[in-house]
């Protein structure tokens, strides 16, 4: 919990693991999406870098990152990688669904057109 307000100076309330390498974090301001990455530093840039792209070209079909209390795109520790989102209430994906396959296709296909 104090990964949050060393990185993003954001109180937390309560941590739950959601994923192996996703918690949901609840503060006084709303709830995150604090996802621990397996990427190398130089990896994480460059997928940092494309997510800001997409949004200066009008593409908004996920959660934009939330800096870090330093303005970087991640925060590190102890040679681990963290990013953090605004949380987005939903259900996983499930790819034997036809109606998940189709929102995937649009998404993607939106995501190409930018």
């Amino acid at each position: 919990e104090k990964l949050i307000e060393r990185g993003w100076d954001i109180p937390t309330l309560t941590t739950k693991r959601i994923q192996n390498n996703v918690f949901r974090v609840k503060t006084g301001g709303g709830d995150f999406a604090l996802k621990a990455s397996p990427l190398k530093e130089r990896s994480l840039d460059f997928i940092c870098a494309a997510e800001n792209s997409l949004s200066r070209h009008g593409f908004f079909s996920y959660a934009p990152l939330i800096p870090s209390k330093t303005g970087a795109a991640f925060y590190r520790e102890k040679g681990d990688c963290f990013t953090l989102h605004q949380w987005i209430e939903g259900s996983p994906c499930d790819f034997d669904r036809c109606s998940h396959l189709q929102a995937v296709g649009e998404t993607l296909a939106g995501f190409h057109l930018r």
